[in-house]
């Protein structure tokens, strides 16, 4: 497993905010990002504030990048899809 990755798990898994709204959160997908080498990514259900603060002033991190994401359309109807926020992180060298 590419170290970044587990980093990145053991620092999410230090706020206490997504420790005590783990259901809601439902952090997960942890993997190299597609979008450059040197980046990691993990989905989350939902963005807050608090999220995004604690990515945006932690000292780890050069850059965060989050978009939605969705699954392809699978034949249901457009408001059964389940959207999720796919947060890309590069760590500071």
């Amino acid at each position: 497993m590419n170290s970044n990755i587990e980093k990145l798990e053991n620092i999410l898994n230090s706020i206490p905010h997504l420790l005590s709204n783990k259901k809601m959160y439902d952090i997960s997908n942890f993997s190299d990002s597609v979008f450059k080498d040197d980046y990691v990514s993990f989905t989350s259900r939902v963005m807050s504030t608090n999220l995004i603060s604690f990515l945006m002033e932690n000292d780890s991190f050069e850059n965060v990048i989050f978009h939605p994401s969705a699954p392809p359309h699978g034949g249901y109807a457009a408001d059964s899809i389940s959207y999720r926020y796919m947060i890309h992180v590069k760590f500071k060298t």
